[in-house]
């Protein structure tokens, strides 16, 4: 058993210190992923765009835009389009000055909670310190009536 666990602690660690990967974009084509505009991963050979991508591959998952060259080499990483720049901007404030006002309502107060709603929220808040208090009256009621009979005087 010993001997697995040396193993394997041995092969975590010759692992932990292999070489990178080779550069998987090391074949493609010069400019292949704009600097400007995105940043090329070296193990993967995608280009993980900064704003958006054009193309017929290009993938968008958990806020990322990217493509992958060997995949779609005709995809590109672009500006930010006009239609996305205006579906982040936020709507323009509507006019409420449409001479009607609200009326002010009063909040209405709470209700004040029941006997039984304050005992539960008390347990529920110092619940050990109510079972230990419990039990030991349980403890007291069995005990003291038992010595009263063992040590009384007929």
């Amino acid at each position: 058993m010993r001997a697995t666990l040396h193993i394997v602690a041995l092969a975590a660690l010759a692992s932990a210190g292999m070489a990178p990967a080779e550069d998987a974009a090391a074949d493609f084509p010069a400019g292949w992923c704009d600097v400007k505009l995105g940043t090329a991963t070296r193990t993967t050979g995608e280009c993980m765009c900064k704003h958006d991508c054009a193309g017929p591959r290009c993938e968008r998952q958990q806020g990322f835009v990217w493509y992958a060259y060997a995949k779609c080499p005709t995809c590109r990483c672009v500006e930010k389009s006009a239609a996305a720049a205006a579906a982040d901007e936020p709507p323009p404030a509507a006019d409420d000055d449409d001479g009607e006002d609200i009326p002010y309502e009063e909040p209405e107060p709470e209700p004040e909670p029941t006997l039984g709603e304050t005992i539960y929220e008390f347990v529920d808040e110092h619940g050990e310190k109510v079972l230990g208090v419990f039990f030991t009256l349980v403890l007291l009621a069995l005990m003291v009536p038992a010595l009263f009979m063992t040590y009384a005087k007929p």
